[in-house]
């Protein structure tokens, strides 16, 4: 808080040379229209803040403090058009005094300049609200409800703050792709666990005894709890004797194979085509706007350049503008930014069902591309595992957005699933079809061993999203 002792005014607005003694008490400002009334809550405000709110915003005609501050006499002698205030801090209990002139106007004087002095002054400017015109409340009063909030912003300073507000936006939306991404994951390891173990219900109950009734048959001890570091084929490698786990499970890569031919009839339905158009109809149209989309890290340095402008010349080229004018050009460039990136954010509400689906094929076909090799004679996998390797440089290119023409190829070639990749399955599908049925031993130890596999990869993945593993 700060109380004002002593105001002088020279060649400022409609003032050629006025001094008001204050008193440190309230006062009020009172007389004919055109006497100066509006110059004196306007020289306060520029004092304390550096500017004059009435001569910013729409409706303003171009007006500026550098080239409108000065009384009209002095329009060209800006360095002798100046506004000083002595003030009393009472939380310091110390008197001081800060001086502006309309040439340098973001430079303020203030005497004694002490640090503890600084930060009170620093925090008035903070805020401009310490004065209101009668035309500044009516003009917030009768604004569009659309421009609103926008102008009790510009009011309260609070750009800073919506600057800050879009970039943590920007991090959460980050974060939320990454999380449904590695949720994704997540559930895809939910159900290889839960199809190894052929439950109807993944826990740990359950989880347990499935295991035991395998670990009976092998004549293995059973286990009372599930833990972190529990193996559920703890003890199988010398179990009758057998120390080499069959290759293959039969009935899992069964299972794994139905999964993955149930993700590819996904790629290729009606609904998913449909939704890989809707997008690139939406990116075509976004297209437009792409250099736009790829400067999104120059908004905080467009409101930097905003901040640093000293009425003369942008901060960054030196090219002269007039007060007005480039604000107004930086403004356009920033609600530029603002529509496009809202923009981007529905297209990528477009993109991310078909990114989970082709994700979570690419993780079907991984699972069984390494089959083929186990087999005798093997199958040869590469063309299934060359399609997993396409899924996922075209998930990585639809996650990463930029550049554009990256997701328009991508989109266009989603849902086509390559002949040899179908063929290489169907191939692998005949191959353990022919595999004989496993005895009860064989069958309970691969059972075993295929779970703790699938139970590691379950339980690291819960680890990274959620911190636990959801099977108490």
């Amino acid at each position: 808080m700060i109380l004002a002792k002593t105001l002088r005014i020279h060649e400022f607005r409609g003032v050629r040379d006025l001094t008001l003694d204050l008193g440190c008490a309230n006062f009020a400002v009172c007389g004919p229209n055109g006497t100066g009334k509006s110059g004196i809550v306007d020289a306060l405000e520029f004092v304390l803040t550096g500017n004059i709110s009435r001569l910013a915003g729409s409706g303003t005609g171009g007006l500026s403090v550098k080239e409108h501050g000065p009384h009209v006499d002095s329009r060209n002698k800006p360095q002798i058009a100046f506004v000083s205030l002595i003030v009393h801090i009472p939380s310091l209990k110390k008197d001081a005094t800060i001086t502006r002139t309309v040439k340098d106007y973001k430079k303020p004087t203030i005497v004694p300049d002490t640090p503890d002095i600084q930060a009170v002054f620093a925090k008035v400017a903070l805020h401009p609200e310490l004065t209101l015109s009668r035309r500044e409340i009516i003009k917030y009063v009768l604004a569009e409800p659309g421009k609103r909030a926008r102008e009790v912003q510009e009011l309260l300073r609070l750009d800073e703050v919506e600057r800050l507000r879009a970039l943590l936006q920007r991090i959460a939306n980050a974060c939320d792709r990454d999380v449904t991404a590695a949720r994704g994951i997540r559930q895809e390891a939910s159900g290889a666990l839960q199809r190894a173990l052929n439950l109807p219900k993944l826990d740990g109950a359950s989880i347990l005894e499935a295991a035991n009734d395998r670990r009976r048959i092998l004549g293995l001890p059973p286990f009372t709890t599930l833990e972190a570091n529990t193996s559920l084929k703890d003890g199988i490698t010398t179990a009758g004797g057998q120390e080499k786990p069959t290759k293959v499970l039969k009935s899992h890569a069964k299972s794994e194979i139905e999964v993955a031919k149930d993700k590819l009839t996904t790629l290729g339905s009606p609904p998913f085509v449909s939704s890989c158009a809707k997008a690139s109809a939406a990116i075509k149209e976004l297209a437009k706007d792409e250099k736009f989309l790829g400067s999104a890290s120059r908004v905080s340095f467009l409101q930097t350049a905003l901040g640093l402008f000293d009425g003369n010349a942008c901060p960054v080229c030196d090219t002269s503008f007039t007060d007005t004018k480039f604000r107004e050009h930086l403004q356009e460039k920033l609600a530029r930014f603002d529509q496009v990136t809202k923009v981007r954010r529905e297209v990528e509400k477009k993109l991310a069902p078909i990114i989970a689906d082709l994700e979570s094929t690419r993780l079907a076909v991984s699972a069984i591309s390494g089959l083929g090799a186990l087999l005798f004679p093997a199958v040869d996998t590469t063309k299934l595992a060359a399609y997993g390797t396409d899924i996922e440089y075209l998930v990585r290119a639809l996650r990463q957005f930029l550049p554009l023409s990256l997701v328009e190829d991508g989109l266009a070639s989603a849902a086509k699933i390559p002949l040899d990749a179908t063929k290489c399955l169907e191939a692998l599908e005949a191959r353990v079809n022919e595999l004989p049925d496993p005895n009860q031993q064989d069958a309970a130890r691969d059972f075993l061993i295929v779970a703790q596999e699938k139970l590691e990869a379950f339980l690291r993945i819960p680890m990274m999203v959620t911190g636990s593993s959801d099977l108490s």
